[in-house]
């Protein structure tokens, strides 16, 4: 048997066992990570179509609706040995309005959670790996106080508990995008009617990020004379939703 031919049946006995020529073992597809839900690269850009209402003593509603842009602009070291990203947002009523600044933000991603920085106030809005009902403090970095309490080793601390409530889920926008892979993250979820009701969603898709936010807060008057009527002080409804994103 000539060499040719003993090395053309060798290869044919290898593409038989599925193992690659170029390589020692068969092919794999490479696994996405998981950070992919919050890609961060500079010049991806989402826009948003915002319905918000601020309700006022007692129960006097204002509403607004208008498009959202959020764009990253810029990267830097951090002290944690990675790279923050700058996200500058800008407003406008009607879609043929010019954008107006709004304000910057900043963002990290690494192996262990999503940081943003609205304005001054850090917020984990994820943690990895992404485990449907694991639960975080999403008010670790900074003090804002909220009255609620998370158990941790030793005893208790006081938190703004979010919880991975969903994961792999295919999900549709009533603006019409649809994504094969999210996740939901529950940031609150006290449906109470007397003191304080505060119910907080978010949704990220796999190689987007954040499709879908919703938040509903309501303060009443827990005064003697309005206590139980549900007589709203203070509060906001807020929807937004993804209408376009890519890179500049």
């Amino acid at each position: 048997m000539s060499k040719t031919l003993r090395n053309g049946l060798f290869l044919i006995v290898l593409t038989a066992f599925g193992v690659s020529i170029n390589g020692c073992g068969p092919d794999i597809e490479k696994k996405q990570p998981e950070t992919d839900v919050f890609p961060l690269h500079v010049g991806n850009y989402w826009m948003y179509r915002v319905a918000e209402t601020q309700i006022e003593p007692y129960n006097v509603e204002t509403d607004f609706e208008y498009e959202l842009k959020a764009v990253v602009t810029d990267s830097f070291p951090n002290a944690l040995g990675g790279y923050s990203y700058l996200i500058n947002r800008f407003k406008r009523v009607l879609a043929t309005d010019p954008w107006q600044s709004l304000d910057t933000w900043t963002a990290r991603v690494d192996s262990k959670e999503v940081v943003i920085t609205e304005g001054s106030v850090p917020y984990v809005r994820i943690t990895f790996p992404l485990k449907v009902d694991r639960a975080w403090n999403g008010n670790a970095y900074n003090n804002i106080a909220t009255g609620e309490f998370c158990s941790v080793a030793g005893g208790v601390e006081e938190c703004d508990k979010y919880t991975l409530s969903q994961s792999g889920e295919t999900y549709t926008t009533t603006t019409g995008l649809s994504f094969d892979e999210t996740i939901e993250v529950v940031q609150n979820n006290d449906p109470d009617r007397i003191t304080k009701y505060d119910i907080r969603t978010e949704v990220y898709a796999r190689k987007v990020g954040l499709i879908y936010k919703s938040s509903v807060i309501y303060t009443y008057c827990v005064e003697e004379t309005c206590s139980g009527l549900q007589l709203i002080e203070d509060g906001i409804r807020y929807t937004q939703e993804l209408i376009e994103y890519g890179l500049h």
